[in-house]
């Protein structure tokens, strides 16, 4: 699998991106879970937090998209990838 090139994005950035939303989401909704039956003493699936949540996954995702985009095809932020000769 190829990483994307500098100020560029590839269809697995955008892939890895809903995996990172999708595992934002199963850690917040899990911890608020714990948190309500830690202080209520029960879990209601009402009572979740759901702003906050999708809040805290687009961050998330925007985040991954952002660092892809500003690194090379090696890794490195903010450089150019270096020309790979075929030889």
């Amino acid at each position: 699998m190829e990483n994307s090139g500098f100020l560029k994005l590839g269809n697995n950035d955008f892939f890895k991106a809903l995996l990172m939303g999708i595992g934002a989401i199963v850690l917040s909704v899990g911890g608020d879970a714990v948190l309500q039956a830690v202080i209520n003493g029960g879990y209601s699936f009402d009572a979740i937090h759901w702003k906050e949540i999708l809040a805290s996954v687009a961050v998330a995702i925007l985040t991954y998209l952002k660092k892809q985009f500003i690194t090379n095809g090696d890794g490195d932020l903010l450089k150019k990838d270096e020309a790979k000769l075929n030889g």
